[in-house]
């Protein structure tokens, strides 16, 4: 509107130029002082517009005064130039959270649901096992630890008639878990002719377990598998990778478990990964 009504043939250049459309045929020129005029106006309409719809924009303005209390006729106590902190919200502060060992889990070991201290006892020893053997960190392995122990009871569905029939039930959810975790351990040892390695302990090596033996073992996989994808890092975005280490460490704990090895927490990490 302010082009049409400010600048003479305006319509007409509005339909050369935009719509590529001349009535008269000849080009039609307009004097460039119009249209720096037609620009100023419109922008200056367009911000009153803004300014009385959302007058709140002002007050973005209003918080801002100079640093300078030096100025001529004005004092540092001059209220003008002190900074109107009446629009600024007030920060909140609130009481930091205490650090302690139990921040970044969460059960307590020693309190844990009925459903999870079902498998607690050989989920606990396999970790204490494993972790001084190959020296995982200790906040590593607790973590892993609580990890399982939520796997296991969350496959305890397989359990459930609703979800299998009894013919298709596994023995235990470890022996679900195990099953679903390690199937793509099976393919990679397929592709690379080898034998998998799984733990293989004895009534009179499975420590501090009371499961039968077929249990236990699987128990150690499982624990071994996840206390290496917790500190892989990188690597835990690489399968192969991680079952090759799996393999291997598993091969050196069947050669020497029986010696109760003890490395330092973080052993793994600094020479492994």
């Amino acid at each position: 509107l302010v082009y049409v009504t400010a600048i003479p043939k305006a319509l007409l250049y509005l339909q050369t130029v935009a719509l590529s459309y001349n009535p008269s045929g000849p080009a039609v020129q307009l004097d460039p002082h119009y249209l720096s005029l037609a620009w100023v106006v419109t922008c200056a309409l367009t911000a009153g517009a803004i300014v009385y719809r959302d007058q709140a924009i002002l007050r973005n303005f209003q918080g801002y005064s100079s640093i300078d209390g030096s100025v001529a006729g004005l004092t540092s106590d001059d209220e003008t130039f002190k900074p109107n902190t009446s629009t600024t919200p007030k920060p909140v502060y609130t009481q930091p959270t205490p650090k302690n060992a139990d921040s970044f889990n969460m059960f307590n070991p020693a309190n844990l649901p009925p459903r999870l201290s079902e498998y607690a006892n050989m989920v606990y020893s396999a970790c204490e096992d494993l972790g001084n053997f190959f020296g995982f960190q200790d906040s590593s392995v607790r973590n892993q630890a609580e990890h399982l122990l939520i796997l296991l009871s969350n496959n305890r569905r397989y359990m459930n008639s609703h979800i299998l029939p009894p013919a298709l039930q596994p023995p235990s959810p470890i022996h679900a878990l195990h099953a679903k975790v390690f199937s793509n351990y099976m393919k990679w040892c397929r592709y690379q002719g080898v034998s998998p390695n799984f733990s293989k302990l004895s009534p009179t090596s499975s420590g501090g377990m009371t499961a039968p033996p077929n249990v236990a073992s699987r128990v150690v996989d499982l624990v071994l598998f996840f206390c290496v994808w917790g500190e892989a890092c990188n690597i835990r975005h690489m399968p192969e990778c991680l079952w090759f280490l799996y393999h291997k460490m598993m091969e050196e704990y069947a050669l020497g478990g029986e010696s109760q090895r003890s490395l330092y927490a973080g052993h793994y990490l600094d020479f492994v990964v």
